[in-house]
């Protein structure tokens, strides 16, 4: 923060400089200026302190205070009281007046020159031409309109409406993007929300199921579910977790239903790859597993269920595959399924997915790649 600070002090030093040298270059450009260093006078430090005020406090006073709160009348007149004071000071005009030569300089210079001439040489050509001398002071000395003090004064209430625009749609742009990230974090703990329910309650009825016929692994069911709780609990809070927690988590799952299925069902799980130094979003697998072992099981049948993880150095692919069994196509999902994955992998996940989905053959496959 105070890096930024200091850059944006530092380029306004840098603009104001710029400004006061505007000028010196009109000065400096004049066949008859006087030294540079009398821009450090009296008037050269008005026309600079003149602009800056206005300047400052158009734009963190009267412009956002005034004229963003509909208070039109007020601005108007805090600007065309800004316009007169520049008016009344003329400020350039000043700067612009000190590169001319004073005016008993002027007139010491004019003797001068018209005694060295011959035809100048007596004291009724020079009392004639003195009329015309003081004629031609007085005009530069009168009161003139400051154009230039004009100008500049617009070029700064323009440059100051600019960048306050700019900030407020800044501003508005950063409040949007915080607004809809807000959102999005809303959403994904939502869904998330609405996961562990379906997930804890197709899982508890597996352990009920294996209690009632006194399964002799029901207790190990139970340590498992504790294990998958517990990555609930702690990890699958956050937005991603690692490859290998989410991994330990699906073996845990896959051998709750390995006990529950015993050997009616072949059973194809595989993890592969490095899975160090890797994350995913947590949870979002488990739909795919639950519905594999949910419509890829018949009591009539055996069946083969295949079930890969795989880590690439630059992507995770995940691999589901089971047979189709026509009865089975009517029955209703009981959770958000599918469409709360494909949710869930556009927000986490936008652009660097793909999601393949087959029925081919009499089998059902679904392809997941999560590029990292």
């Amino acid at each position: 923060m105070n890096r930024i600070r200091g850059y944006f002090i530092a380029m306004h030093c840098l603009c104001w400089l710029i400004f006061f040298s505007i000028p010196a270059l009109f000065v400096a450009g004049q066949s008859d200026s006087t030294n540079l260093l009398t821009l450090f006078s009296n008037s050269a430090w008005l026309f600079f302190l003149v602009f800056v005020v206005i300047f400052y406090f158009h734009t963190y006073l009267f412009f956002p205070r005034l004229y963003f709160r509909k208070k039109y009348l007020l601005y108007f007149i805090a600007l065309f009281a800004m316009a007169a004071s520049v008016i009344i000071t003329s400020p350039y005009d000043r700067v612009a007046r000190i590169s001319h030569r004073n005016h008993e300089e002027m007139e010491r210079k004019f003797f001068e020159k018209a005694l060295q001439q011959p035809a100048f040489n007596s004291d009724a050509q020079i009392t004639k031409l003195l009329p015309e001398f003081r004629t031609g002071l007085h005009k530069h000395k009168r009161l003139r309109f400051d154009i230039i003090s004009a100008v500049l004064f617009f070029l700064i209430i323009a440059v100051s409406i600019a960048l306050v625009v700019i900030k407020r749609w800044q501003e508005d742009k950063e409040r949007a993007a915080k607004a809809e990230a807000e959102k999005t974090k809303a959403e994904l703990t939502a869904l998330k929300a609405q996961i562990n329910p379906h997930f804890l309650f197709n899982t508890l009825n597996n352990i009920y199921s294996q209690a009632v016929m006194h399964d002799e692994s029901t207790a190990e069911s139970i340590m498992k579910l504790s294990n998958i709780m517990r990555y609930i609990t702690d990890d699958a809070n956050n937005d991603f977790v690692s490859l290998k927690s989410e991994s330990n988590f699906i073996s845990n799952y896959i051998e709750l239903q390995r006990m529950r299925l015993g050997s009616r069902v072949m059973l194809d799980f595989a993890i592969n790859g490095k899975l160090e130094n890797k994350v995913i979003a947590p949870l979002i697998l488990i739909t795919f597993i639950e519905n594999v072992f949910k419509y890829g099981i018949s009591n009539k049948e055996p069946g083969t269920i295949t079930i890969e993880l795989r880590a690439y150095d630059d992507s995770i692919a995940f691999f589901t595959r089971n047979k189709l069994y026509p009865y089975k196509n009517n029955l209703e999902s009981t959770g958000i399924g599918i469409t709360n994955t494909r949710k869930r992998l556009n927000l986490l996940y936008p652009g660097k997915h793909t999601l393949t989905i087959k029925e081919d053959d009499g089998y059902y496959s679904e392809h997941l790649i999560l590029q990292s």
